[in-house]
């Protein structure tokens, strides 16, 4: 038990995060409103929340359209039709001095939501308020909810998948320098067991490669409406699958253990470098334009998108798998130390 505990924690990590992954809600949002333009004067429209209670928590509904921090324009509600529908109805005074608004509603289950630049203010068209209508509201600060994953527009609860696509990669660049640091050592040693254990933490890093492609892909699909896009990153990935690939069709390509032994050690050495570029370098270059977070300009792994409730779930997913891949590696290497030890 006592060799074993660190296994015992990977498994626990990965189940940890795969029970929050599934089980916790998403936070409140706003999808969008059925007008993105607004004239002076006396104007309605409908709004689409995301988990807003809107008919459960009616009563304390409200809402305003953010002028500047001091200044507010406050909505009527004309009709709540669902949790997720309700429309409003708000008055444009003909003094007003800025060309767009936020939108925030507000009810005591939610708090505070908002979607940033919901309308622009077209001061050419219709019939300007008689009176000035700004305030300053106070909104409520909602139930206190112990976990929640952040809304985010387009991603919506695929937001979820990140506990699990993200660690794929991260485990594979583990396994891939595991196994470059074993083709190292095989190359100054020649030691069959640490051609081995290369080839094993390859084949496992391949593994985890293929996961990443696979929950990348089903990511993509509800994200970006494509299985597959021109992006610079996924096109990376896949080579870098073909790479991995191609590692082991080159160690059964040869007949004489040694020289097979050293021929894959230093493709092995070369293409993780190139894996390296091909993820980690080009998607970065100017030019190179990606839909990942963190490249051609993208934010990632900051309050965009990674707050400090989902990082208590992303990182010890990533810890976790990189156990999980580590563990893995290490049957898969006992396996075929047995197999060679018997041939």
């Amino acid at each position: 038990m006592a060799k074993n505990w660190w296994k015992i924690v990977g498994a626990i990590l990965v189940i940890y995060a795969t029970a929050f992954s599934f089980l916790r809600p998403l936070e409140p949002g706003i999808i969008q409103t059925d007008k993105t333009e607004l004239v002076l004067g006396q104007n309605t429209f409908s709004v689409t929340g995301y988990n807003s209670h809107f008919v459960d928590y009616s009563s304390s509904l409200q809402g305003f359209l953010r002028v500047d921090s001091l200044r507010a324009l406050p909505l009527t509600i004309l009709d709540i039709k669902d949790n997720v529908h309700a429309e409003f109805s708000v008055n444009i005074p003909a003094d007003i001095d800025k060309t767009v608004l936020d939108l925030f509603l507000s009810n005591d289950r939610t708090g505070s939501i908002f979607l940033p630049a919901a309308f622009r203010i077209d001061q050419s068209k219709g019939n300007p308020a008689a009176s000035n209508e700004y305030t300053n509201v106070a909104f409520s600060s909602g139930e206190e909810i112990s976990f929640e994953f952040p809304f985010q527009l387009r991603i919506f609860d695929t937001i979820r998948n990140l506990n699990f696509h993200v660690p794929m990669w991260f485990t594979m660049f583990v396994l891939m320098g595991l196994s470059l640091w074993y083709s190292i050592r095989y190359l100054n040693s020649d030691k069959i067991e640490y051609d081995l254990k290369a080839a094993s933490s390859a084949k496992v890093a391949l593994i985890f490669c293929s996961l990443g492609l696979i929950t990348g892909s089903i990511w993509a699909r509800f994200a970006w409406g494509d299985w597959w896009t021109t992006d610079a990153k996924l096109n990376g990935a896949a080579v870098s699958f073909l790479l991995l690939a191609a590692y082991f069709i080159l160690r059964k390509s040869a007949e004489d253990k040694p020289n097979k032994a050293k021929i894959a050690a230093v493709y092995n050495i070369l293409s993780f470098f190139m894996t390296m570029a091909l993820i980690m370098v080009l998607p970065r270059l100017t030019g190179a334009a990606s839909l990942h977070p963190g490249e051609d300009g993208n934010p990632a792994f900051s309050s965009y998108d990674l707050d400090s409730n989902l990082r208590m779930v992303f990182y010890p997913a990533c810890a976790g798998w990189i156990i999980t891949g580590i563990w893995i590696y290490n049957l898969h290497y006992r396996i075929s130390n047995l197999k060679n030890t018997r041939s």
